[in-house]
C-alpha cells in the first residue's frame, strides 16, 4: 500500500511518502490519524480528432456444425 505520512513518529517525519507498507499495519495507522492512504489516479487516454471509430464485426455460429442434443 503506498502511504503519505500525516503525523510525525518515531524516524518518520510529516510529507514523506512510502510504497508497500504491509495493509494491517497501515489500518492500524491510518485509524490513529498518523498516515494516509495514497490513491494513483486513473492514466487520462486521450483520442486524436483524425482518429476514426473502430468498427466490430459480429461473428456468427460456424458454418456446418449440428447442434447438440
Amino acid at each position: 500500500m503506498k502511504v503519505r505520512i500525516l503525523m510525525g513518529f518515531d524516524a518518520y517525519e510529516p510529507g514523506q511518502v512510502f510504497e508497500d507498507w504491509p495493509g494491517g499495519m497501515c489500518e492500524i495507522l491510518i485509524a490513529r490519524g498518523l498516515i494516509e492512504e495514497v490513491k494513483e489516479k486513473a492514466p487520462v487516454v486521450e483520442r486524436s480528432v483524425d482518429e476514426p471509430e473502430i468498427e466490430t464485426a459480429e461473428s456468427s455460429p460456424k458454418a456446418g456444425k449440428k447442434p447438440r442434443k
